[in-house]
Protein backbone atom coordinates (compact mmCIF):
# COMPACT_ATOMS: atom_id res chain seq x y z
CA UNK A 1 0.00 0.00 0.00
CA UNK A 2 1.11 3.51 -0.73
CA UNK A 3 -0.32 6.89 0.12
CA UNK A 4 -1.32 9.70 -2.22
CA UNK A 5 -2.40 13.20 -1.38
CA UNK A 6 -5.53 14.50 -3.08
CA UNK A 7 -6.20 18.23 -3.12
CA UNK A 8 -9.96 18.73 -3.05
CA UNK A 9 -11.91 21.83 -2.09
CA UNK A 10 -8.83 23.62 -0.81
CA UNK A 11 -7.79 20.76 1.46
CA UNK A 12 -5.30 17.95 1.23
CA UNK A 13 -6.49 14.42 1.90
CA UNK A 14 -4.05 11.57 2.39
CA UNK A 15 -5.54 8.41 0.92
CA UNK A 16 -4.12 4.90 0.87
CA UNK A 17 -3.90 3.24 -2.51
CA UNK A 18 -2.98 -0.22 -3.64
CA UNK A 19 0.38 -0.39 -5.34
CA UNK A 20 -0.03 0.50 -8.99
CA UNK A 21 -3.39 2.25 -8.48
CA UNK A 22 -2.00 5.61 -7.37
CA UNK A 23 -2.46 7.30 -10.74
CA UNK A 24 -6.06 6.11 -11.02
CA UNK A 25 -6.80 7.47 -7.54
CA UNK A 26 -5.24 10.83 -8.42
CA UNK A 27 -7.42 10.99 -11.57
CA UNK A 28 -10.46 10.18 -9.44
CA UNK A 29 -9.49 12.97 -7.05
CA UNK A 30 -9.31 15.40 -9.97
CA UNK A 31 -12.82 14.36 -11.01
CA UNK A 32 -14.12 14.97 -7.48
CA UNK A 33 -12.42 18.39 -7.42
CA UNK A 34 -14.01 19.25 -10.78
CA UNK A 35 -17.44 18.21 -9.57
CA UNK A 36 -16.96 20.29 -6.39
CA UNK A 37 -16.15 23.27 -8.60
CA UNK A 38 -19.22 22.54 -10.75
CA UNK A 39 -21.48 22.36 -7.66
CA UNK A 40 -20.03 25.57 -6.24
CA UNK A 41 -20.51 27.36 -9.57
CA UNK A 42 -24.10 26.17 -9.90
CA UNK A 43 -25.25 26.68 -6.32
CA UNK A 44 -22.94 29.24 -4.73
CA UNK A 45 -21.67 28.87 -1.21
CA UNK A 46 -22.28 25.44 0.28
CA UNK A 47 -21.16 23.74 3.47
CA UNK A 48 -18.42 21.16 2.97
CA UNK A 49 -20.91 18.36 3.59
CA UNK A 50 -23.35 19.71 1.01
CA UNK A 51 -20.59 20.39 -1.49
CA UNK A 52 -19.23 16.84 -1.24
CA UNK A 53 -22.74 15.42 -1.31
CA UNK A 54 -23.59 17.22 -4.55
CA UNK A 55 -20.23 16.30 -6.07
CA UNK A 56 -20.83 12.64 -5.21
CA UNK A 57 -24.36 12.87 -6.57
CA UNK A 58 -23.11 14.31 -9.88
CA UNK A 59 -20.48 11.57 -10.19
CA UNK A 60 -23.06 8.90 -9.37
CA UNK A 61 -25.39 10.40 -11.97
CA UNK A 62 -22.60 10.23 -14.55
CA UNK A 63 -21.97 6.57 -13.70
CA UNK A 64 -25.68 5.71 -13.74
CA UNK A 65 -26.08 7.44 -17.10
CA UNK A 66 -23.09 5.66 -18.56
CA UNK A 67 -21.09 8.88 -18.87
CA UNK A 68 -17.38 9.06 -18.26
CA UNK A 69 -15.04 12.02 -17.88
CA UNK A 70 -12.32 10.03 -19.59
CA UNK A 71 -12.25 6.96 -21.78
CA UNK A 72 -12.10 3.81 -19.72
CA UNK A 73 -11.55 0.20 -20.54
CA UNK A 74 -14.66 -1.90 -20.21
CA UNK A 75 -13.49 -4.81 -18.13
CA UNK A 76 -14.17 -6.35 -14.74
CA UNK A 77 -11.19 -4.68 -13.08
CA UNK A 78 -12.40 -1.23 -14.16
CA UNK A 79 -15.91 -1.98 -13.00
CA UNK A 80 -14.59 -3.17 -9.64
CA UNK A 81 -12.50 0.00 -9.22
CA UNK A 82 -15.47 2.19 -10.12
CA UNK A 83 -17.66 0.37 -7.62
CA UNK A 84 -14.99 0.67 -4.90
CA UNK A 85 -14.69 4.39 -5.61
CA UNK A 86 -18.45 4.84 -5.45
CA UNK A 87 -18.47 3.02 -2.10
CA UNK A 88 -15.70 5.29 -0.78
CA UNK A 89 -17.57 8.41 -1.93
CA UNK A 90 -20.77 7.21 -0.31
CA UNK A 91 -18.94 6.51 2.97
CA UNK A 92 -17.37 9.99 2.87
CA UNK A 93 -20.75 11.61 2.21
CA UNK A 94 -22.30 9.74 5.14
CA UNK A 95 -19.46 10.78 7.48
CA UNK A 96 -19.77 14.39 6.32
CA UNK A 97 -23.52 14.40 6.84
CA UNK A 98 -23.07 13.06 10.38
CA UNK A 99 -20.38 15.63 11.13
CA UNK A 100 -22.60 18.44 9.84
CA UNK A 101 -25.43 17.51 12.21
Amino acid sequence: MSEVTLHINGRDYKVRARDGEEEQLVRAGHLVEQRCNDARSAMGTLSDASLYFYAALMLADDLAGGKSAAPVQEDEATAARAEALADRLEAIAIRLEKAAR
